[in-house]
């Protein structure tokens, strides 16, 4: 069962990936394929309806090439 994205941090966090997903001009599908999940679940981390994984955001960080805190700042 997946975790629901109700905590604020999470839908903080949901938010980062849509901001960064656009100003980088992706495609939900582009940013899926990163990270090894269907357009469907990808679509639900980014809507604050499932929890991303560490490991995600990780995968996130190290081939887009960006700061480790950018998930967290405010």
């Amino acid at each position: 069962m997946r975790r629901r994205a109700g905590n604020p941090i999470d839908r903080h966090i949901a938010s980062r990936l849509f901001i960064l997903r656009k100003n980088l001009g992706m495609s939900q599908r582009q940013m899926s394929e990163i990270i090894k999940v269907s357009t469907p679940q990808y679509q639900k981390f980014e809507g604050a309806k499932n929890c991303i994984a560490a490991s995600q955001l990780y995968m996130l960080i190290e081939e887009l090439n960006i700061p480790a805190d950018y998930f967290y700042r405010v």
